[in-house]
């Protein structure tokens, strides 16, 4: 409107229009563009103290403003009172100031910016700025409500919120935002609030978060009981994309700036960081108050220990631990359920460690004492029970393990209910056990259905379905469905550092099992970066010593191997920080040797793979599967060496031993079951192998149904038996089987179908049907090309030389080998 039209207007209606055209923080807006470089940014603040007496009174008292939002406050209030001067209220109060010597003072320039949501009620605003500042009450505030201009004001650019107004932030150096309540922090919902943090952040500046006494209290309380399970909560709400404002103009322009500046994912975990540092701050200066030896301090200390602790901090969590624990058995006794907690977190904290020798005794104890004090249905003590099947898990003890996960499972949905977070732990640990040691057909769907319930009840980025999901990514890449778990993988990597942070331990383990994905789908190049990154940052966060670290190197290691370079140091490396007896020092003997064998140096091979065997039996115990695993190793060698009459017994012992321990239907049973099968095979001994590559099909067929790609595996093992053993019949229908379960699952022109299709002709060929193998192997080669695999790809130079030959045999007849 322009103003020669606003003339014939009532003062009424120029009063209305103007109301219309407000915005609530810095944006009161006309439609046209302006230079940003000639606004200012309005540095005027006020005193705190007046705004919480002399304010409060000018609008009628407490009583008058009870239940009403600061955008009530500003157009019930602020707008009228500042009507005839048309300015900020700190801009009113300067001029009224030239009348009034009491108001001298009253506005200076600010020195805190205040940062929240316009839908807060405005005396709870006040009633925690009150207790955050109660030692500065002067304090001059830069409050958007007072500050602004809630008159007029230019249609601002993206360029002067990116300059003008994030130079303000940078040059007041200090923000505080209201977080009340602190169950629902509504300032991680709005745009404004979001901005403000993202501002205060780039700019170095000091960041507080203010809250009443009474939400302190009652956040620090709650705290106390589960501060992973808050802080948790309080993560998952937090979402710039999702982010609104009053003005829905306002909400486009901080969206557009965001994703040009810095990016949605990038500022949430920036607001992320700012979040668990501050609740840090809280539990450090309230452990600081209390009185020493009293439970209020021990209560403090287990606080801080676990938030440390969330943090993947775990160098400063051990000892806060250990003295909460040893102040709770001094003061509460050793069977106190505070007592037994403590003993539970350094349980977790020892496992987390890779320290599994102390973590044992302590999560036995701590079963054995919550059962008998608490009762064996209490949740402390189903708490414990998970924790222990977990242990035994971790150690390969899956008699021990299931049958805990189980009792567990079923005692916590009768107490907490099956949707409550701590059943969909328990949930999930008996789900990815099943997978992992039985992977039926129907694990795939349990794995589904569980991420799908953690996304319902707890939120698409909570933690913990982050952990569903990345379970879902390992069992698709067990399946060989790379394509369905790298996406997976990436959006899961994405996640965890947007809401962890790049170092937190749960944050590596994405990063490791995408590199790992990498590496199986032959991606060296994108997964070397990655091992190495994790690698590096595991060594500086969790220890050059901890498994998961050890995990990583021993999987870089695999890929160098891969790529034929010399990498004796990174496994010497493992020995010397270990020393010979632990556990990962011999699983990298195990990789060495492997080393020593591909030079040729097979007597120094020997030694060290019969060596490492006598320590690891010595060490773990003859039924563990990183024993058995060293016998397979050494059991292979002697097969690869000619050395048959030491190789047999190994491979047996290793099948009945795995039969014996981890049941007959158990993955590494079938696996243990066909190296025994290929053994036999490669010796001529068919009437041997046949059983057991009937059994492993069908096992693998019953278990992991039919289009598994172990079970393609276990047919053409079978085929290509038959066809050693010159049983054509039983041959032909497997393999064509097996070509049309791939053309159907893969399609006619994906690598393995047409491998497939290759065995097929050369099982023609070596039973003298040329014509059928040459016109397969041609077709072979027409989809090799068409799909662009290239003349020198090694299935098209094999097609081409298979043809070759079987032509020189057709017609130049001698024994096909």
């Amino acid at each position: 409107m322009h103003m020669e039209e606003t003339e014939f207007l009532t003062k009424k209606e120029k009063i209305l229009i103007k109301q219309l055209m407000l915005l609530p923080l810095l944006h009161n807006q006309k439609k046209e563009e302006v230079d940003h470089k000639t606004i200012p940014f309005p540095k005027n603040g006020i005193k705190l103290s007046y705004i919480l007496n002399e304010f409060i009174d000018e609008c009628g008292g407490k009583e008058a403003l009870e239940g009403l939002t600061t955008k009530d406050i500003c157009d019930q209030f602020v707008i009228p009172a500042t009507q005839d001067y048309e300015l900020s209220y700190c801009d009113m109060i300067l001029e009224k100031a030239k009348a009034n010597a009491e108001l001298n003072g009253v506005v200076k320039t600010a020195t805190v910016f205040i940062s929240h949501a316009w839908k807060y009620k405005f005396l709870d605003v006040l009633s925690a700025l009150e207790d955050h500042f109660k030692d500065e009450p002067d304090k001059i505030v830069w409050f958007d409500v007072v500050s602004n201009n809630q008159h007029k004001g230019p249609e601002l650019p993206y360029e002067w919120w990116a300059t003008t107004f994030k130079d303000a932030i940078d040059q007041l150096g200090h923000t505080v935002m209201v977080m009340a309540p602190w169950n629902d922090p509504i300032p991680y919902k709005r745009a404004w609030c979001i901005f403000e943090a993202y501002c205060t952040s780039v700019t170095n500046a000091k960041f507080e978060i203010a809250m009443s006494n009474n939400e302190r209290q009652a956040f620090i309380e709650e705290c106390k009981h589960g501060p992973t399970i808050i802080i948790n909560k309080m993560l998952s709400i937090v979402n710039a994309e999702k982010s609104q404002s009053w003005n829905p103009k306002d909400k486009e322009r901080i969206h557009y700036l965001i994703r040009k500046e810095i990016g949605f994912a990038n500022i949430n975990s920036m607001v992320f960081d700012q979040l668990r540092d501050w609740v840090l701050i809280v539990a450090l200066s309230e452990l600081e108050k209390v009185e020493n030896d009293s439970k209020d301090e021990a209560d403090l200390m287990n606080l801080v220990g676990t938030l440390y602790k969330d943090q993947g901090k775990y160098d400063k969590v051990e000892p806060l631990y250990k003295e909460c624990l040893a102040k709770r058995e001094a003061k509460l006794g050793s069977d106190h359920p505070d007592t037994l907690m403590s003993m539970n977190n350094l349980a977790e904290l020892y496992e987390s460690q890779g320290k599994h020798n102390e973590a044992e005794p302590l999560y036995k104890e701590c079963l054995t004492k919550r059962g008998t004090i608490l009762g064996s249905d209490h949740p402390d003590t189903l708490e414990s029970m998970n924790n222990l099947a977990g242990w035994y898990t971790a150690e390969g003890k899956y008699n021990e393990a299931e049958p805990l996960y189980k009792e567990c499972l079923t005692k916590r949905i009768k107490v907490l209910g099956r949707d409550h977070p701590d059943t969909l732990v328990t949930k999930n640990k008996l789900v990815v056990f099943h997978g992992r040691r039985y992977q039926t057909s129907k694990t795939n769907q349990l794995y589904k259905n569980l991420l799908e319930n953690r996304k319902t009840k707890l939120g698409s980025d909570h933690p913990d379905t982050l952990m569903s999901m990345n379970n879902l990514a390992e069992l698709y890449g067990s399946e060989g469905k790379y394509s369905k778990a790298e996406p997976l993988l990436k959006d899961c990597l994405k996640k965890y550092k947007t809401i962890l942070g790049p170092d937190h331990p749960d944050t590596l383990e994405a990063m490791n099992n995408l590199a790992t994905l990498y590496f199986k789908r032959r991606k060296l190049l994108e997964a070397e970066p990655l091992l190495k990154e994790c690698l590096a940052k595991r060594k500086r966060i969790l220890g050059s010593t901890h498994p998961d670290t050890l995990q990583t190197i021993d999987t870089l290691t695999t890929l160098y191997f891969k790529q034929r370079e010399p990498h004796e140091d990174s496994l010497a490396e493992i020995t010397t920080i270990l020393g010979p007896d632990h556990p990962d020092t011999l699983k990298a003997m195990g990789q060495l040797v492997t080393f020593y064998y591909s030079q040729g140096k097979y007597e120094k091979a020997e030694s060290l793979y019969k060596n490492s065997l006598a320590e690891i039996t010595t060490i773990l115990g003859p039924d563990h599967p990183d024993t058995l695993k060293a016998m397979g190793q050494l059991a292979s060698f002697y097969f690869e060496q000619g050395k048959y009459e030491k190789a047999e017994p190994l491979y047996k012992d290793i099948l009945a031993m795995h039969q014996r321990i981890q049941g007959p239907d158990h993955p590494d049973t079938l696996k243990a079951m066909g190296q025994l099968a290929s053994f036999y095979h490669e010796q001529g001994k068919y009437d041997d192998a046949e059983p057991l590559y009937k059994d492993i099909l069908a096992m693998h067929q019953r278990i992991q149904g039919p289009d598994h790609p172990d079970t393609f595996e276990e047919m053409k093992r079978l085929a290509g038996l038959y066809s050693d053993w010159r049983k054509f019949h039983e041959a032909e229908p497997l393999y064509k089987d097996l070509l049309a379960v791939r053309e159907r699952i893969l399609g006619p022109k994906h690598l393995d179908t047409l491998t497939a299709m290759n065995d097929l002709a050369c099982l023609y060929g070596r039973h003298r049907k040329f014509e059928k193998a040459k016109s397969l192997l041609r077709e072979c080669l027409g989809k090799l090309h068409s799909s662009g695999y290239g003349f020198l790809h090694p299935l098209t130079i094999k097609c081409r030389q298979n043809i070759d030959y079987f032509h020189e045999q057709q017609y130049y007849p001698c024994v096909i080998s």
